[in-house]
């Protein structure tokens, strides 16, 4: 049951490994350049990295929308006896209010008098339509406004492995995770300052950057880390697969294999 939703869930999981593994890559990359005194430290990162995660993501963000779409498709196919709509997409109305939206639900019961009665309650209660933290229409609308452009990513230093700061005193101590550095769209630098008055880096440390990435401009989720971004998604991918396998097993059908 719903084996193809299933296969998109792990295609799109698959681009989110390969983008924790393009962040590891540019960041291993970078250039990095100590103020002559140690006052602060310039990263650069290679600007390429904005326009090769922009497509990795679309590509994650498309693989979950179209696993509920295969989803809706195999599901009206048995309401149907295999007779489904041409064009047939889970409803999602991001523009939308309460009203419209079940509107569009009484639209698909008029124009698919076979389809059953739980499979409209059902569509009615996924409440897909705008509204803040919509985690459906959020991933509807990473998938739409990718079709038009590339999506907007912003970057972030979250720390500096093996970098050393010295204290007025001439202590040493090491430099890891104390706040978040974005990174300049123009020329992929982010300049670095101690956060204490007087300290200053050790220049002749070796710093390796990790890098974070956000989701720049994104409606309908207040979740704007990418890689959490997509574990919440893919989670709401599964609930509404797992919801539609459910009200099958109430019809007698077979359980899905989704866990």
């Amino acid at each position: 049951m719903f084996e193809s939703a299933y296969l998109k869930i792990d295609r799109a999981k698959k681009h989110v490994h390969d983008l924790q593994t393009l962040l590891h890559k540019y960041a291993n990359a970078a250039r990095i350049e100590f103020e002559p005194e140690g006052r602060f430290i310039t990263v650069y990162v290679d600007p390429k990295v904005e326009v090769d995660s922009a497509l990795v993501i679309g590509d994650a963000a498309h693989n979950l929308r179209s696993a509920l779409d295969h989803a809706y498709w195999e599901l009206l196919g048995i309401d149907t006896g295999g007779k489904q709509p041409k064009g047939a997409t889970l409803p999602i109305h991001c523009d939308g209010t309460g009203e419209s939206y079940e509107g569009s639900i009484k639209g698909i019961k008029k124009a698919t008098p076979s389809i059953r009665e739980d499979t409209i309650k059902l569509l009615t209660s996924l409440e897909a339509y705008g509204g803040w933290d919509n985690r459906l229409c959020a991933l509807h609308s990473l998938d739409i406004g990718d079709k038009h452009k590339l999506l907007t990513t912003v970057f972030s230093i979250t720390s500096l492995r093996e970098c050393i700061v010295i204290k007025p005193d001439g202590t040493r101590e090491p430099w890891r995770r104390l706040g978040t550095f974005f990174f300049n769209k123009v020329d992929g630098s982010a300049v670095i300052t101690p956060f204490d008055k007087g300290d200053r880096f050790d220049i002749h440390s070796k710093p390796q950057p990790a890098l974070n990435i956000l989701f720049g401009d994104i409606e309908y989720l207040d979740i704007q880390n990418v890689m959490t971004g997509f574990v919440i998604l893919e989670r709401e991918v599964r609930s509404v697969l797992k919801r539609m396998e459910t009200m099958l097993e109430r019809r007698g059908g077979t359980m899905g294999q989704g866990s």
